[in-house]
């Protein structure tokens, strides 16, 4: 499985650089997102999240190693869902 994505770690930063306002997800130097404010103050928090998804895609994909086997205990759902976002992640088809 590749990815091409910038690599993490990303961080945010509330600083307005040039004229725009809001949240700057940033990673090694390189803007990876601008979250605008929104009339629900939630910018903050989506920022957050956009910066913590290499760490929940790295995750994700442990998790899916580690617990990769045939289970009843209702684990197969959540590793089914955990595939599915790891595919969104990478592009792939399921």
């Amino acid at each position: 499985m590749t990815t091409e994505y910038t690599q993490g770690p990303w961080q945010t930063d509330r600083s307005h650089r040039d004229e725009y306002e809001g949240t700057t997800v940033w990673a090694h130097d390189v803007i990876v997102a601008h979250v605008v404010p929104d009339q629900h103050h939630e910018h903050d928090a989506n920022a957050r999240l956009i910066a913590a998804a290499p760490q929940l895609f790295e995750a994700l994909q442990e998790i899916v190693k580690y617990f990769g086997v045939d289970v009843d205990n209702g684990l197969d759902e959540l590793l089914t869902n955990a595939r599915a976002a790891i595919h969104k992640a990478t592009g792939q088809e399921i």
